[in-house]
């Protein structure tokens, strides 16, 4: 048996995708009893943190298929966007945010840019990239320096 900290996570994880309803029917009577809600919501929290994560790199690697048109390809950035959690974020605003991305290929300036706070604009992503890409130059400077 999970201790009582990891069950929320527990109960959450071991759900099976596709089949959530059925999962649920099963384990929610006996679990509901014994579970913390205050580690659920945590748990819950954890895990939406995870997804708008994989949603940004997500967003990072999107290309528009060749024959979309723009405008499509503009209206699939913003829902993009919105799954990021950038909300209000209009066509232009998510076109400058990618092609900001595109500019490294580092991928510690990369996670930098995408770590961002959801009120994070593109111009925000320009400053966090340069002083992320700054400071990556710098150390790689004084890392690789030999006195010998």
């Amino acid at each position: 048996m999970p201790s009582k900290n990891r069950l929320p996570l527990d109960f959450l994880t071991g759900l099976e995708d596709g089949d959530y309803g059925r999962v649920l029917k099963a384990i929610a009577p006996k679990t509901l009893a014994t579970i913390d809600l205050e580690g659920l919501r945590t748990a819950i929290e954890h895990l939406d943190g995870a997804n708008v994560s994989k949603d940004r790199w997500e967003f990072l690697a999107y290309k528009r298929p060749t024959g979309m048109p723009m405008r499509e390809a503009y209206n699939h950035l913003v829902y993009l966007s919105q799954r990021c959690g950038w909300t209000g974020v209009e066509a232009a605003e998510a076109t400058l945010r990618l092609k900001c991305l595109h500019l490294s290929d580092d991928p510690r300036v990369l996670e930098t840019m995408l770590g961002l706070p959801s009120t994070s604009t593109s111009a925000d992503m320009v400053n966090a990239g340069t002083i992320a890409e700054s400071l990556h130059l710098t150390s790689g400077v004084i890392t690789g320096f030999s006195l010998g």
